[in-house]
C-alpha cells in the first residue's frame, strides 16, 4: 500500500509536466517498395516487385510530447511484397517537433523488418516465397505533421516515410510508407 501511495504522489506532481506529456497513434497505411538497388541473382526480383508490389500495414506509433524526444513503432503488413507475404517492423527513432496543437516533425531512426509466409502449392503445403528474406536491420527517415487535441485529447496524425533494408539477397531494398492515423495525446 505504501508502494501504491507514492505513486499516486508521483503521478498528481508530473501530471502537467512536459515530462509526463506523450502520445499514441493508431494508423493505416500503403508500403510501396522500390527496386532491389542492384540485379540479384535469384531471377528478376525488380519485375516481380513491381508486378505485385504494395499492400496496406497496421499498427501503433508512441512518441513522446517534447520538442526533442523518441519514438517506437511496431507495424503489420499482412501483404508485404506479395499477396503471400506478411512483414512486421518495429523500429526505434529520434523525434525533433514543433511544440502544440499543429506540430509538423522530422524523424530519423533504426529497427528490424522481417518477412514470412508463401503460397499453399497443390499438395497443400506451405511453398516458401522467395521474397521471405527473414529479418534484416533497417534504416528509416520521414516526417508528417501531428493535430493534437481536436477533441479532447483526440487528434490526427499525418506521416510519410521512407525505410532501406541493406541485405536484402546482396542488395538493399529501399520502401516508401504513407500513413494517416487517431491521435491520443496525455
Amino acid at each position: 500500500m505504501r508502494f501504491a501511495k507514492w505513486i499516486f504522489i508521483i503521478v498528481l506532481i508530473l501530471k502537467d509536466s512536459p515530462v509526463w506529456g506523450a502520445d499514441a497513434t493508431f494508423f493505416a497505411g500503403y508500403q510501396n517498395p522500390g527496386k532491389l538497388t542492384r540485379e540479384v541473382v535469384i531471377g528478376s526480383i525488380s519485375q516481380a516487385f513491381a508486378a505485385d508490389a504494395g499492400g496496406g500495414l497496421l499498427g501503433i506509433r508512441l512518441s513522446s510530447s517534447r520538442p526533442i524526444g523518441f519514438e517506437t513503432g511496431f507495424a503489420y503488413s499482412p501483404h508485404f511484397l506479395t499477396s503471400d507475404q506478411k512483414s512486421l517492423q518495429i523500429h526505434t527513432n529520434l523525434l525533433a517537433q514543433f511544440p502544440g496543437k499543429i506540430s509538423p516533425y522530422g524523424t530519423v531512426g533504426i529497427g528490424l523488418l522481417s518477412t514470412w509466409g508463401g503460397e499453399i502449392n497443390s499438395a497443400g503445403s506451405l511453398a516458401e516465397s522467395i521474397f521471405n528474406f527473414g529479418t534484416r536491420f533497417a534504416f528509416n527517415y520521414g516526417g508528417g505533421i501531428k493535430l493534437k487535441n481536436m477533441a479532447g485529447p483526440f487528434g490526427l496524425r499525418f506521416d510519410m516515410r521512407g525505410y532501406s533494408a541493406p541485405g536484402v539477397y546482396g542488395s538493399t531494398l529501399n520502401i516508401f510508407e504513407m500513413s494517416a492515423g487517431a491521435l491520443i495525446s496525455w
